[in-house]
Protein backbone atom coordinates (compact mmCIF):
# COMPACT_ATOMS: atom_id res chain seq x y z
CA UNK A 1 0.00 0.00 0.00
CA UNK A 2 1.15 3.44 -0.84
CA UNK A 3 -0.54 6.40 0.62
CA UNK A 4 -0.17 9.66 -1.63
CA UNK A 5 -1.07 13.33 -0.99
CA UNK A 6 -1.94 16.15 -3.41
CA UNK A 7 -2.76 19.84 -1.50
CA UNK A 8 -6.43 18.80 -1.77
CA UNK A 9 -6.46 15.35 -1.02
CA UNK A 10 -5.35 12.05 0.13
CA UNK A 11 -5.12 8.64 -1.90
CA UNK A 12 -4.60 4.99 -1.39
CA UNK A 13 -2.62 3.39 -4.03
CA UNK A 14 -2.01 -0.52 -4.86
CA UNK A 15 2.03 -0.57 -5.26
CA UNK A 16 1.48 -3.59 -7.31
CA UNK A 17 -1.15 -2.37 -9.65
CA UNK A 18 -0.52 1.48 -9.76
CA UNK A 19 -4.31 1.31 -8.97
CA UNK A 20 -6.73 4.03 -6.39
CA UNK A 21 -8.31 1.73 -4.22
CA UNK A 22 -9.06 4.53 -2.06
CA UNK A 23 -9.59 8.44 -2.11
CA UNK A 24 -10.71 11.34 0.47
CA UNK A 25 -11.21 14.42 -1.28
CA UNK A 26 -12.97 17.07 0.01
CA UNK A 27 -14.48 19.96 -1.66
CA UNK A 28 -12.58 22.69 0.05
CA UNK A 29 -9.81 25.37 -0.38
CA UNK A 30 -7.93 23.47 2.65
CA UNK A 31 -4.45 22.67 1.80
CA UNK A 32 -2.52 19.20 2.95
CA UNK A 33 1.15 18.90 3.53
CA UNK A 34 1.97 16.22 5.67
CA UNK A 35 0.26 12.37 5.77
CA UNK A 36 2.01 9.89 7.90
CA UNK A 37 0.40 6.06 7.40
CA UNK A 38 0.79 2.78 9.73
CA UNK A 39 -0.65 -0.47 9.32
CA UNK A 40 -3.92 0.95 10.84
CA UNK A 41 -4.17 4.20 10.57
CA UNK A 42 -3.60 6.70 8.26
CA UNK A 43 -2.60 10.52 9.14
CA UNK A 44 -2.52 13.78 7.56
CA UNK A 45 -2.54 17.58 8.22
CA UNK A 46 -5.18 19.44 6.91
CA UNK A 47 -5.43 22.74 6.89
CA UNK A 48 -5.00 23.59 10.95
CA UNK A 49 -6.23 20.07 11.85
CA UNK A 50 -4.61 16.82 12.30
CA UNK A 51 -7.23 13.97 10.68
CA UNK A 52 -6.72 10.37 11.58
CA UNK A 53 -8.44 8.20 9.26
CA UNK A 54 -8.72 4.07 9.41
CA UNK A 55 -6.66 2.50 6.50
CA UNK A 56 -9.49 0.34 5.34
CA UNK A 57 -11.87 3.45 5.29
CA UNK A 58 -11.25 6.21 4.11
CA UNK A 59 -14.88 7.74 4.13
CA UNK A 60 -14.85 9.52 6.88
CA UNK A 61 -11.88 10.57 9.65
CA UNK A 62 -11.88 8.78 13.10
CA UNK A 63 -10.64 11.76 14.97
CA UNK A 64 -9.56 15.42 14.06
CA UNK A 65 -7.38 17.61 16.46
CA UNK A 66 -7.06 21.29 16.01
CA UNK A 67 -4.01 23.44 15.73
CA UNK A 68 -2.54 26.70 16.00
CA UNK A 69 -1.59 26.66 12.31
CA UNK A 70 -1.59 24.67 8.99
CA UNK A 71 -0.01 21.58 10.09
CA UNK A 72 2.86 20.80 8.03
CA UNK A 73 4.74 17.75 8.84
CA UNK A 74 3.38 14.39 11.22
CA UNK A 75 5.20 11.17 12.37
CA UNK A 76 3.99 8.43 14.48
CA UNK A 77 5.87 6.45 17.24
CA UNK A 78 4.08 3.53 18.62
CA UNK A 79 1.11 5.45 20.06
CA UNK A 80 2.50 8.38 19.66
CA UNK A 81 1.90 11.14 17.59
CA UNK A 82 4.21 13.79 16.85
CA UNK A 83 3.10 16.97 14.38
CA UNK A 84 4.38 20.67 13.86
CA UNK A 85 2.40 24.07 12.52
CA UNK A 86 4.05 26.71 11.58
CA UNK A 87 4.62 28.17 14.74
CA UNK A 88 4.38 25.12 17.48
CA UNK A 89 5.38 21.20 17.92
CA UNK A 90 2.50 19.33 19.47
CA UNK A 91 2.45 16.11 21.06
CA UNK A 92 -0.76 13.61 21.16
CA UNK A 93 -1.31 10.04 22.19
CA UNK A 94 -4.01 8.27 19.88
CA UNK A 95 -6.47 6.32 22.49
CA UNK A 96 -8.00 2.90 22.21
CA UNK A 97 -10.94 4.75 22.18
CA UNK A 98 -10.47 6.66 19.19
CA UNK A 99 -9.38 10.09 20.24
CA UNK A 100 -6.20 12.48 20.47
CA UNK A 101 -4.87 12.77 23.93
CA UNK A 102 -3.15 15.91 24.22
CA UNK A 103 0.15 15.52 25.76
CA UNK A 104 1.99 18.91 25.91
CA UNK A 105 3.05 21.24 22.92
CA UNK A 106 6.06 23.58 22.68
CA UNK A 107 5.62 27.17 20.88
CA UNK A 108 8.69 28.48 18.28
CA UNK A 109 10.71 30.77 20.23
CA UNK A 110 12.60 32.12 17.23
CA UNK A 111 11.73 34.44 14.09
CA UNK A 112 11.00 31.55 12.04
CA UNK A 113 8.86 28.61 10.74
CA UNK A 114 8.39 24.61 11.77
CA UNK A 115 8.43 22.79 8.50
CA UNK A 116 9.61 19.25 8.45
CA UNK A 117 10.40 16.84 11.15
CA UNK A 118 12.33 13.65 12.16
CA UNK A 119 13.00 11.24 14.92
CA UNK A 120 15.97 8.75 16.07
CA UNK A 121 15.68 7.21 19.78
CA UNK A 122 16.60 10.24 21.35
CA UNK A 123 15.41 13.39 19.55
CA UNK A 124 12.96 15.32 17.27
CA UNK A 125 14.40 17.48 14.78
CA UNK A 126 12.44 19.86 13.47
CA UNK A 127 13.69 22.01 9.92
CA UNK A 128 12.87 25.33 10.45
CA UNK A 129 13.05 28.38 7.99
CA UNK A 130 16.24 28.88 9.20
CA UNK A 131 17.87 25.99 10.95
CA UNK A 132 17.35 23.05 12.85
CA UNK A 133 15.48 22.79 16.36
CA UNK A 134 16.26 19.86 18.05
CA UNK A 135 14.42 18.68 20.85
CA UNK A 136 15.26 15.62 23.80
CA UNK A 137 13.07 12.62 23.95
CA UNK A 138 11.33 10.83 25.29
CA UNK A 139 8.20 12.42 24.98
CA UNK A 140 5.88 9.98 27.08
CA UNK A 141 6.56 11.91 29.98
CA UNK A 142 4.31 14.74 28.88
CA UNK A 143 6.87 17.18 29.56
CA UNK A 144 8.88 19.14 26.97
CA UNK A 145 11.68 21.06 28.79
CA UNK A 146 12.18 24.22 27.06
CA UNK A 147 15.57 24.41 28.34
CA UNK A 148 16.67 21.10 26.46
CA UNK A 149 16.16 22.74 23.45
CA UNK A 150 19.21 22.76 21.39
CA UNK A 151 18.67 24.81 17.88
CA UNK A 152 21.31 25.11 14.89
CA UNK A 153 20.83 28.36 12.58
CA UNK A 154 21.89 28.58 8.77
CA UNK A 155 22.16 32.14 7.05
CA UNK A 156 21.62 32.95 4.36
CA UNK A 157 20.25 29.82 2.91
CA UNK A 158 20.67 29.66 0.25
CA UNK A 159 23.44 31.32 -0.53
CA UNK A 160 26.16 32.08 -3.01
CA UNK A 161 29.84 32.85 -1.84
CA UNK A 162 29.69 32.53 2.48
CA UNK A 163 27.57 31.04 5.00
CA UNK A 164 27.11 31.53 8.59
CA UNK A 165 26.24 28.70 11.25
CA UNK A 166 25.24 28.90 14.66
CA UNK A 167 24.95 26.68 17.33
CA UNK A 168 23.58 27.51 20.67
CA UNK A 169 25.67 24.59 22.66
CA UNK A 170 28.94 23.98 21.76
CA UNK A 171 29.34 20.82 19.72
CA UNK A 172 31.45 18.32 21.01
CA UNK A 173 33.24 16.74 17.88
CA UNK A 174 33.70 18.48 14.39
CA UNK A 175 30.96 18.34 12.03
CA UNK A 176 30.24 17.15 8.19
CA UNK A 177 28.72 19.95 6.18
CA UNK A 178 26.99 19.10 3.08
CA UNK A 179 26.29 21.26 0.45
CA UNK A 180 24.05 21.02 -2.50
CA UNK A 181 22.78 22.98 -5.23
CA UNK A 182 19.80 24.23 -6.06
CA UNK A 183 18.53 20.86 -8.07
CA UNK A 184 19.49 18.74 -5.23
CA UNK A 185 23.22 17.78 -5.98
CA UNK A 186 25.79 17.40 -3.52
CA UNK A 187 28.84 19.46 -4.73
CA UNK A 188 30.72 20.03 -1.53
CA UNK A 189 31.38 17.74 1.41
CA UNK A 190 33.73 18.35 4.29
CA UNK A 191 34.60 18.58 8.00
CA UNK A 192 34.59 21.69 9.80
CA UNK A 193 35.89 22.40 13.63
CA UNK A 194 33.16 24.22 15.75
CA UNK A 195 34.69 27.42 17.81
CA UNK A 196 32.64 29.94 20.31
CA UNK A 197 29.41 28.14 18.85
CA UNK A 198 29.92 30.23 15.05
CA UNK A 199 31.56 28.41 12.26
CA UNK A 200 31.98 31.23 9.41
CA UNK A 201 33.08 29.22 5.66
CA UNK A 202 33.38 30.77 2.18
CA UNK A 203 32.75 28.90 -0.63
CA UNK A 204 33.59 31.37 -3.34
CA UNK A 205 35.97 28.68 -4.39
CA UNK A 206 32.74 26.73 -5.79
Amino acid sequence: MIVNLQFTGLYQINKNTDTIEQDWHPQTNKKMYAVYATDDYVYCGFGNSILCFSADNFSEPLMNFQLDDICMDIFVENEYIVAISRKSLYILKHNTNEIFEFIDSISNAYNSEFRHLTSNSSNIFVQTSNGIDIFNKPFDTGIIDQSLKQSITISPNPFNNSITIKFDFQPIDDIIISIFDISGKLIAKRKESIVNKTLEINYSNL
